[in-house]
């Protein structure tokens, strides 16, 4: 089914409720903010860093992104990816 023909569908369902778009959802977004664990871990205050050597966890922390998507209402939203 294409995008047409599921428009189309729930139509004839009388499903008529506005839909959300990517240009909605992106327009309700104040700022956002992309770091890894790696950068956390480096600006972490000393005595609360796990000891460790960089050529061992550095690798796993830069794999491992964070997201916070802070919204025009106040809100903020996070996500993370390894």
């Amino acid at each position: 089914m294409n995008d047409n023909e599921i428009e189309q569908y729930l139509q004839a369902k009388g499903l008529t409720a506005p839909r959300i778009t990517p240009v909605g959802i992106e327009s309700k977004i104040a700022a956002e903010f992309f770091f890894t664990a790696d950068d956390g871990a480096k600006s972490a205050p000393y005595e609360n860093q796990v000891r460790h050597t960089d050529d061992v966890m550095q690798p796993t922390l830069a794999r491992l992104t964070f997201c916070v998507l802070v919204l025009k209402n106040g809100f903020s939203v996070t996500g993370e990816s390894a």
